[in-house]
This record gives C-alpha cells, sequence and structure tokens, in this order.
C-alpha cells in the first residue's frame, strides 16, 4: 500500500506554490522578503513535521515567526555590541 499522506516538506511546497501569484504581484524590492520567508520557514521544517497537524499553515507560520524571532534577537545583540 502506498503512502496516503504528504510530508510536510511536500505541504510547504504546495503552501508556498498556492503563493505563487501574490508573489509575483509584489513589487520588486518585497519579493526578496517573501523569498525570505519562505527560508526561513524550510529552515524549520524538521520541528514543524512534528506537529503532523490537521492544518498545515499552522505550523509553516510558526516556523517563519521562529525564524523572525532569531532574525530580531540577532540584530539586538549586534547592536548591543556597537552600543
Amino acid at each position: 500500500m502506498g503512502r496516503t499522506n504528504q510530508t510536510y516538506r511536500q505541504h510547504l511546497e504546495k503552501f508556498f506554490s498556492n503563493l505563487q501569484k501574490y508573489r509575483r504581484e509584489l513589487r520588486g524590492e518585497n519579493k526578496k522578503y517573501f523569498d525570505s520567508l519562505e527560508e526561513k520557514a524550510f529552515k524549520h521544517a524538521h520541528a514543524g513535521s512534528q506537529l503532523n497537524s490537521a492544518r498545515p499553515a499552522l505550523p509553516v507560520l510558526i516556523s517563519i515567526m521562529v525564524g523572525l524571532q532569531q532574525q530580531i534577537d540577532q540584530l539586538e545583540q549586534r547592536i548591543e555590541e556597537v552600543e
């Protein structure tokens, strides 16, 4: 018997594939920010796969928020070092 459930990475790919029309309509400078959010989601795919959520968009958004918080903390640390 074949596997009937998609993997979390497949959910991620589908999630961002569904947003490609949105990405296309973004202004040029904002596309890189969208791509950065996608990278953050894939960076935390291992954690998102552990949720086995019925709503796969939820772990995607949480993964993005974790990545953003990590970036904020790194920037705050750099600011403190400069001051």
